[in-house]
C-alpha cells in the first residue's frame, strides 16, 4: 500500500489493536449486557493453566492484519523493523503463557499501561512505515 502514512486498509485493526490488547492485558474491561452478559475477557479456551479470551485473539488477528495487509503489497522490513514486529507480538502471548511476565504485569498498572502503549506504538509504526 503507501509507505510513510497510515494504509487506510489498517484502520480498524489499529483501533483494534490498542482497545483489545488493553482489555486483554488486565488494564480495561469491558462487559455487554445487552441479552447475554459478554465480556472480551471470557475465556475462549483453557488448558494447562492457560486461558485464552476473546480479547487475546482479536489482539492477535489485528497484529496479523497489518502485518500481512503490509506483506502482500510488497513490503521490504529492515532487520529492527522485524524486531518491533515481534514486540508487538510477543506481548499477549507473553502475557498469557509465561506465568512470571503475567504475575509481573499484574502487579502494576502502570506496566500494563505500559506495555499496551508499546504495542500500540508498534502496531501503529509498522502500519506507517510499510
Amino acid at each position: 500500500m503507501a509507505e510513510n502514512e497510515i494504509d487506510p486498509i489498517d484502520l480498524a485493526a489499529l483501533i483494534l489493536v490498542p482497545f483489545m490488547g488493553a482489555i486483554a492485558l488486565g488494564t480495561i474491561s469491558l462487559q455487554v449486557n445487552l441479552l447475554t452478559n459478554f465480556s472480551f475477557n471470557d475465556v475462549v479456551w483453557s488448558g494447562s493453566g492457560v486461558s485464552i479470551s476473546w480479547a487475546s485473539l482479536l489482539t492477535l488477528a489485528g497484529i496479523a492484519w497489518i502485518v500481512v495487509t503490509n506483506e502482500l503489497d510488497g513490503s521490504e522490513y529492515e532487520q529492527w523493523q522485524y524486531g518491533v514486529i515481534i514486540v508487538a507480538f510477543g506481548i499477549v502471548p507473553a502475557y498469557m503463557f509465561i506465568p512470571f511476565v503475567q504475575d509481573f504485569v499484574d502487579s502494576s498498572d502502570i506496566i500494563s499501561f505500559v506495555l499496551v502503549l508499546v504495542q500500540s506504538a508498534s502496531a501503529i509504526f509498522v502500519s506507517y512505515v510499510e
